[in-house]
């Protein structure tokens, strides 16, 4: 079946009776078991997507910033100039933090769809 046969389905009961009269080989062939981890963040049968070495790296640096400024903000003078700058700067590595992973979830989601799936199934593992 082509994509196009996709296109003029609109609604979930209509998707769903699409999906009722298909075969098993399209469905297996079509279709990925997204599991959703602690350790790794997705896995999905023969593909797990991790974050990268430099990421973790990263990532780890931040935290570890964020931790040290932190404790340095406890120490200064509520209202100061000095501790506004430090918060902006927790508030920098926060930022960092976040762009990561928006970064891995951006390359991991682009993955996904760039395959030959077209249904996707999510599981969140514990």
């Amino acid at each position: 079946m082509s994509s196009s046969v996709l296109t003029g389905i609109s609604t979930n009961e209509e998707h769903l009776e699409f999906l009722k009269g298909v075969t098993r080989e399209y469905l297996e062939k079509y279709t990925i078991g997204i599991d959703r981890g602690v350790t790794i963040p997705v896995h999905s049968g023969e593909a797990t997507f991790d974050f990268s070495d430099a990421q973790k790296k990263k990532m780890a640096k931040s935290e570890h910033y964020i931790r040290r400024l932190q404790r340095r903000m406890a120490r200064q003078q509520k209202g100061s100039n000095r501790r506004q700058r430090t918060k902006n700067r927790v508030a920098d590595y926060h930022a960092k933090k976040a762009n990561i992973r928006n970064d891995f979830a951006h390359k991991t989601s682009r993955s996904l769809v760039d395959s030959e799936a077209r249904y996707f199934s999510w599981r969140v593992v514990h």
